[in-house]
């Protein structure tokens, strides 16, 4: 799944106390795709500033994220969710864990979620 298409135009490095906004259109795209596919939690929204919208470094706690797609990839696993189940999500964030539901699910009984 390209994760890119869900994570926006903006993330968030930590650098010490700071969150340094790193922006695509000022990344080499091979470093960008680099970032982007990291199987880790990046950080979009850093006390109510985007990534997109930060002038520079800013401080605070984070408050909003795109989640590991191996995390994802877990819940649902547990979850044992099979074709035919009903999912109801509550998130206001990102759509990657959407667009990973709506792949095939691995397994001996399990198909398109």
């Amino acid at each position: 799944m390209p994760r890119e298409l869900f994570l926006g135009d903006a993330l968030f490095q930590i650098d010490g106390r700071q969150w340094i906004p790193v922006r695509r259109d000022r990344t080499d795209p091979g470093k960008w795709l680099g970032l982007v596919y990291q199987d880790t939690t990046w950080v979009t929204q850093v006390d109510g500033v985007t990534a997109t919208d930060a002038t520079g470094p800013v401080t605070g706690r984070p408050t909003s994220s795109s989640t590991p797609p191996s995390l994802i990839v877990r819940m649902l696993d547990v979850a044992e969710i099979s074709e035919g189940h009903k999912v109801l999500e509550i998130d206001t964030a990102h759509e990657d864990d959407e667009g990973l539901r709506c792949l095939p699910v691995p397994g001996p009984s399990r198909g398109v979620v």
